[in-house]
């Protein structure tokens, strides 16, 4: 046994001299060599499994219920065309989404056969950038997950528009970490290249429109709440001391819970860097 990894050691040892020569830079062991191989078959895996989560995330999507009788005034927007906006903007992301991954999937297709066919060239296998990949194509797949989800909360009135606004730039800023890593080593003038960027722009578009869907609906609830405040108000003084006090109390509620937020992100963001 001992012999065995004195054997090994020294091979490695051979290999790491070989490479101090001129033109030997990517010589590699041909485990190390299957090894990546296989990395860049499993982030080609990966990306067609994001896409499956998002193409189901989409499916779950609450279907919009059209209005029992039309509008008397066209030109006012209420509700049901806010909850119709939400809807339909976080249909159009999904969809942006889901052509990135495939086009991403596609240019890694592209990039693995270049890898066993241009051993040496600038398309060497790269675990460390492979692994990267991965994480952004999962990172993707979450953050729609969870847009699709506020959306549905929305709608049903169970969520703030906070959460569809921070979530849909959740979207915005993972899509943008996976078309930087795809680009990095791929060839940028393939096709699977330049769908990418065009469903990048989709992407973009799309959250843009939800950001304003999710402005809208909380103006809309605003001016809701102004009218409820107003009425509430005619109820005489008594009636507006109470109120003051509840907001008050509200108030210091909202300003500990934001701190306690504060702070838990905090430690998020340590731990994360410590991990590093």
């Amino acid at each position: 046994y001992q012999r065995r990894v004195r054997g090994t050691i020294s091979i490695n040892d051979l290999v790491a001299a070989l490479r101090l020569l001129p033109n030997t830079e990517n010589l590699k062991l041909e485990e190390e060599i299957a090894e990546n191989n296989n990395l860049e078959t499993l982030a080609e895996a990966e990306l067609r499994k994001c896409a499956e989560i998002i193409e189901k995330a989409a499916n779950t999507l609450l279907s919009f219920k059209p209005r029992e009788q039309p509008k008397s005034d066209p030109t006012i927007i209420d509700e049901s065309d806010i909850n119709e906006a939400i809807l339909t903007a976080t249909k159009a992301i999904a969809g942006a989404t889901h052509k990135l991954v495939v086009s991403a999937e596609a240019a890694q297709h592209d990039r693995r056969e270049n890898v066993a066919s241009k051993k040496g060239s600038k398309y060497h296998a790269d675990p460390a950038w492979a692994n990267g990949l991965i994480s952004a194509a999962q990172e993707v797949a979450g953050a729609v997950q969870h847009l699709v989800k506020a959306a549905n909360d929305s709608v049903d009135g169970k969520a703030q528009e906070e959460a569809l606004v921070s979530t849909a730039r959740a979207v915005a800023a993972a899509t943008a970490h996976l078309v930087s890593a795809s680009k990095a080593k791929s060839d940028p003038n393939s096709s699977s290249i330049k769908n990418l960027s065009v469903a990048a722009k989709l992407v973009a578009n799309a959250t843009s429109k939800m950001v304003d869907a999710a402005n809208q609906a909380s103006k809309f609830k605003e001016e809701s709440q102004k009218d409820e405040e107003v009425t509430g108000m005619k109820g005489g003084m008594g009636n507006s001391k109470i109120q003051e006090l509840e907001i008050q109390t509200k108030i210091a509620q909202l300003e500990r819970q934001l701190e306690q937020e504060r702070q838990k992100l905090g430690r998020l963001r340590k731990a994360r860097y410590t991990k590093k």
